[in-house]
């Protein structure tokens, strides 16, 4: 499916209206909630006054439990949302991506991100001081290796072969 630049607003407005079909109190604050999104900004969002981020667009596919052929067209069309407005592009920085991965350091911490070892541990394991593992963090999160879910750092599905290396 082709999606269009509005595609995930309306995607947004249509389950937001199913929900409270089936619950007349169920409120914008309890859909931001549920996506792991701010009121204002969902609120904004749902006005055409603000566009959202590929991370922010891939927390909400994964909250809302979204298939990949449906995450693929949400994010396509926040993707052309954002350069319809003038936004820069937050397609897959290939260059970045092999940069990243090419330093073992980042390839050992999101073997343990993946298998779940707590961040303070990691850091000690790694014997990190705290500004270079959260610039690691930082740029693994950017790329879109791994995700913030619920609080914690997971491994991306699309990163899985990392795992094995």
């Amino acid at each position: 499916m082709q999606a269009n630049p509005a595609f995930y607003r309306e995607f947004l407005r249509s389950e937001l209206d199913r929900r409270v079909k089936r619950n007349p109190r169920y409120s914008l604050r309890a859909f931001s909630k549920f996506l792991g999104v701010d009121v204002g900004a969902l609120s904004r969002l749902l006005a055409n006054k603000q566009t959202i981020t590929i991370r922010t667009a891939t927390k909400i596919c994964q909250n809302m439990g979204l298939d990949q052929e449906e995450t693929k067209t949400f994010l396509d069309s926040v993707s052309k949302d954002r350069d319809k407005i003038g936004n820069r592009n937050q397609s897959i920085n290939l260059e970045g991506l092999v940069r990243t991965l090419a330093d073992t350091v980042n390839v050992r911490m999101v073997n343990y991100i993946n298998r779940e070892v707590p961040q303070c541990k990691i850091r000690e394991i790694l014997n990190l001081e705290l500004q270079d593992y959260l610039k690691r963090i930082e740029e693994l999160l950017d790329l879109n290796v791994i995700l913030k879910v619920d609080g914690n750092l997971k491994l991306n599905e699309k990163f899985t072969f990392l795992k094995d290396l």
